[in-house]
């Protein structure tokens, strides 16, 4: 009563009800509470998770029902937004985004495949592809219900125009555009295909009728229009999706990284595997949250599961011409459990021939039109090339560098794509032919350097296995260029002094109060503190919230290359000194960190990326040199109190316990403790619950 709109308070009373009330009450409370919080993007979303796990109140349509309201809402919130300027994100924008995947995701398991691929088409073609003259949201609504209704292939399907390269074409061929027309001509095919939908089999055994719509869902999935539509076939009729079946949920969104998760979730939706659309993301804990839990219906998708050794790899995707990895399991003398069974089983699953065609089109539309600048799908669609052929993902990444010859991490991408197929000469070729662009480039330009330094120095360490050579490339990483061509003779104990030196000297002093009059502190005239912030994420406004790429910045990357120097010249203590005095002292709360340049944010992708590269410089120690247990033990366990369902230190805790014979003491009490805390809580992922269950099940008397 005292505080109407805050949301957490609400939720909490409405959690504390639903354990006391009947479905019934607890509907008409929600309804109270919407009603008085229509804008509330958070309290839509927990509607629409309580509306379909009732299972009294669940029903297809009255789930339907309410995504629609949601979304009438959001948008109505939308539209109340002071958001002016292309590319900024609201929270309303997010929410509908967030809700549209929601809702495409339920579709597809109601058995209305093409629906869902329908539904995020249409949403693709209406933002992405409108024509600029459209400016007016109704004649853009109005001219887009004729290209739906038109029969022209949509995004995607063969022989697509587009919505703009339809609407332009009318105009050239001088056609009438009126909404009646279009309407007229579709509507007896259209009102068949209505009748046609309402028949079920009756008369078919379970069994087959699950077989015979497990086929369906490889054969028919493909929305079609009303010119490849056969009248007369009863199946096709039904794969006819009207503009009226998903017109609720037709949104204008702006900003071009939300589009770009509705174009990942339609690849997902086609079958396409999140190790092709996700890339890092997959090891991060707060990425899984649970609007994105229907991710992991197949087991591939949550790295550590299947019992292969979890890597931090910028392409993770199966190719054929790629080394077997080993076993990796913990318990090699057991068979494997029905879990880890299943995880196997999914890892063998093909797109048909049409699918992989239909997401080859896409990617191609989005890559040559108003998409051509996200890294992260331009490199979703190499690693999408790269699970069937070598030569055609190298030819597109060769393209999209062609187009866009000084973006440094395309061309991190290009030799980490070389990487994956075991051409490690080939990767180190191009990362030195990159990182002689350096110099040359503006200092806005030089902010991904650092991280082609270190990824050119990590094939040296765990590839290459040359100290030498990593020890000349963490060298010269400092002053942003390469000081040797070749790495044969060992680096100069001067280069080494005055490299740690620049180290200092660049990464700072502890975080301090943000100045309004930034002055630039660079010896090389290149670096300017005015154009970027050392410690700021050094991707831009389009890739920071990218799910693929590293949020993190140039200080980060040079702090890891400064660790590895220290490592390799004086040793794992002199290596941590930098880690816990000159790089994770620098981590904050959120609130503080807004007030200080130089800091960290506790709890993002950059901490816990941080946790993971000290978790995996010592382990790699403990593999050469004999390492007292607990030094490993403490640097996991400090991270995974941090992220405590972050899969590559999971899968390194379980494996280094289960080695020592603690598998029934440290491992048991980190799933309990963390669980019984948080196992309820909406930002623990799945991931952690399925790690558990995966680890006990093998054990004889698992409780």
């Amino acid at each position: 009563e005292a505080n109407p709109g805050n949301v957490p308070l609400i939720l909490g009373y409405l959690d504390l009800c639903r354990r006391h009330c009947t479905p019934n009450v607890m509907r008409e409370k929600w309804s109270e509470m919407l009603s008085s919080n229509q804008g509330s993007s958070r309290l839509w979303k927990e509607h629409l998770l309580f509306q379909q796990s009732e299972f009294e109140l669940f029903g297809v349509s009255k789930a339907v029902s309410a995504y629609e309201n949601a979304v009438l809402r959001l948008k109505q919130q939308g539209g109340n937004s002071t958001l002016r300027r292309r590319g900024e994100v609201t929270a309303a924008e997010a929410a509908l985004v967030s809700i549209l995947v929601r809702y495409a995701t339920f579709q597809r398991q109601a058995g209305f495949y093409e629906r869902s691929i329908a539904l995020l088409q249409a949403n693709l073609e209406f933002n992405l592809f409108c024509p600029e003259e459209l400016e007016n949201p109704e004649q853009r609504l109005r001219f887009f219900e004729a290209f739906w209704d038109s029969d022209c292939p949509r995004i995607g399907d063969k022989g697509a125009p587009t919505f703009k390269g339809w609407y332009k074409k009318q105009l050239e061929n001088q056609e009438q555009m009126e909404e009646k027309s279009y309407l007229e001509k579709d509507e007896t095919q259209l009102s068949l295909g209505k009748e046609d939908m309402k028949r079920l089999p009756t008369s078919v055994g379970i069994k087959r009728w699950v077989e015979n719509e497990l086929r369906k869902d490889e054969v028919f999935w493909q929305p079609l229009t009303g010119d490849s539509a056969d009248l007369d076939d009863e199946q096709a009729l039904t794969r006819i999706v009207l503009l009226d079946d998903i017109k609720p949920f037709l949104c204008p969104i702006s900003n071009l990284t939300l589009l770009s998760d509705i174009a990942c979730q339609l690849l997902f939706l086609l079958g396409v595997s999140t190790r092709v659309i996700g890339g890092h993301y997959r090891l991060s804990s707060y990425q899984f949250s649970v609007e994105r839990a229907q991710e992991l219906e197949r087991f591939e998708n949550v790295p550590g599961l299947d019992g292969e050794p979890v890597e931090i790899g910028f392409f993770d995707v199966p190719v054929k011409n790629s080394k077997d990895l080993k076993d990796a399991s913990m318990f090699p003398e057991k068979p494997p459990s029905e879990m880890e069974q299943l995880a196997s089983k999914g890892k063998n699953r093909q797109l048909s021939k049409d699918k992989i065609e239909f997401c080859r089109r896409l990617f191609v539309e989005l890559t040559n039109g108003p998409l051509k600048s996200s890294l992260s799908i331009r490199c979703a669609y190499i690693a999408f090339e790269a699970q069937y052929d070598c030569d055609t993902a190298t030819a597109v990444a060769k393209e999209f560098l062609k187009a866009d010859q000084l973006n440094l991490r395309l061309w991190n991408a290009f030799s980490q794509l070389q990487k994956l197929f075991g051409k490690i000469e080939e990767a180190c070729r191009i990362y030195k032919k990159a990182l002689t662009l350096v110099p040359k480039l503006s200092a806005k330009s030089q902010r991904n350097a650092p991280l082609l330094f270190w990824s050119f120095a990590e094939i040296q360490i765990f590839n290459v296995k040359d100290s030498n050579a990593a020890q000349h490339i963490l060298v010269s990483a400092p002053f942003f260029k390469l000081l040797k061509s070749k790495f044969k003779k060992r680096v100069k104990t001067t280069a080494i002094v005055k490299a740690r030196n620049m180290y200092l000297k660049l990464l700072g002093d502890k975080p301090k109060p943000k100045s309004h009059i930034l002055e630039s502190k660079w010896d090389n005239s290149n670096f300017d503190a005015r154009v970027w912030s050392f410690w700021s994420v050094a991707a831009g406004r389009s890739e920071e919230r990218s799910r693929r790429y590293l949020e993190v910045s140039p200080g980060a990357c040079l702090g890891l290359c400064f660790v590895w120097m220290e490592y390799i010249r004086e040793g794992l203590d002199s290596a941590r000194k930098i880690f816990d005095h000159h790089i994770l002292s620098r981590v904050r709360d959120a609130k503080e960190a807004k007030e200080l340049s130089g800091s960290i944010t506790r709890g993002s992708f950059q901490h816990e990326w941080l946790h993971m590269q000290y978790a995996r410089m010592v382990s790699f120690h403990s593999l050469l040199n004999p390492t007292p247990p607990r030094v490993l033990r403490s640097i996991i366990t400090s991270g995974l109190r941090f992220f405590p369902t972050n899969a590559y230190l999971l899968n390194m805790f379980t494996k280094t316990e289960g080695e020592m014979g603690h598998m029934t003491t440290r491992v048991r009490r980190h799933f309990d403790s963390v669980l019984d805390n948080l196992g309820g809580a909406l930002e623990i992922s799945p991931v952690l619950w399925m790690y558990a269950i995966v680890w006990e099940l093998p054990r004889a008397g698992a409780r």
